[in-house]
């Protein structure tokens, strides 16, 4: 069974941590979800390649801000960034359900407001 079908966070964190291969390594990190290893990953793993894959997974926004201004690779910083922007964008504060008589559902699907800017269906009459 490879590290993409695995999901025991344990075994997983072992072969990020100890397999020879980078490869291996590095999609077990991206199998990873808990939050703490991937932390340790992101921030302290020797291999650039294994610290991108965990910083995929994360969600501590002051950790990724962290990274984004002190690793030591350019790119890795750049990561961090993209990281940050996706999270702000789907922060939870910015989505809102909106109800509208007869939408049969449809507010659920087109009701995502971005940066303080309401979307609605149908439009107000």
């Amino acid at each position: 069974m490879g590290a993409g079908k695995l999901t025991d966070q344990v075994i997983l964190t072992s072969i990020a941590k100890n397999d020879a291969d980078s490869h291996v390594r590095s999609k077990a990190v991206q199998t990873l979800t808990e939050q703490s290893v991937l932390i340790d990953f992101a921030k302290n793993d020797m291999d650039s390649q294994i610290r991108r894959s965990a910083i995929n997974n994360l969600s501590n926004k002051s950790v990724l801000e962290n990274i984004s201004k002190n690793d030591s690779e350019d790119f890795i910083r750049k990561a961090a960034n993209e990281k940050l922007a996706s999270i702000s964008l789907y922060n939870s504060d910015d989505i809102e359900i909106f109800s509208h008589p007869g939408t049969h559902g449809l507010e659920n699907r087109l009701a995502l407001r971005v940066t303080r800017v309401r979307i609605s269906y149908p439009p107000p009459k």
